[in-house]
């Protein structure tokens, strides 16, 4: 996953859902600026705000994080630096290291 995925997909999805950075911002309990600082990569996001996100735009988490990158080897697995999933994905997908290495 590239940098900058994470903010492209939320633009691209929020955009799609008919929602402006501000509206989505306020709908999730975040101040105005917030969603622009996330998909513009100035800001990290919280799981617990990424979740949020999902439930006002109807998707699931997997939706803000693919790549093309991660499409041509596993659409299902997002790495560490260290080639390694991260327990956020595990958690977010509800999957076990079976799910994803043994399919």
């Amino acid at each position: 996953m590239e940098f900058n995925d994470f903010g492209v997909n939320l633009a691209r999805i929020r955009i799609k859902s008919n929602l402006s950075a501000y509206e989505l911002s306020l709908r999730i309990g975040k101040d105005a600026s917030y969603i622009h600082k996330v998909e513009s990569g100035k800001i990290n996001v919280s799981l617990k705000s990424i979740l949020k996100i999902c439930e006002v735009l109807k998707i699931e988490p997997i939706e803000l994080f693919k790549s093309e990158k991660l499409k041509q080897q596993n659409p299902h697995i997002i790495l560490h630096k260290k080639n390694t999933p991260s327990l956020a994905y595990f958690y977010l997908f509800k999957l076990s290291y079976r799910d994803i290495f043994h399919n």
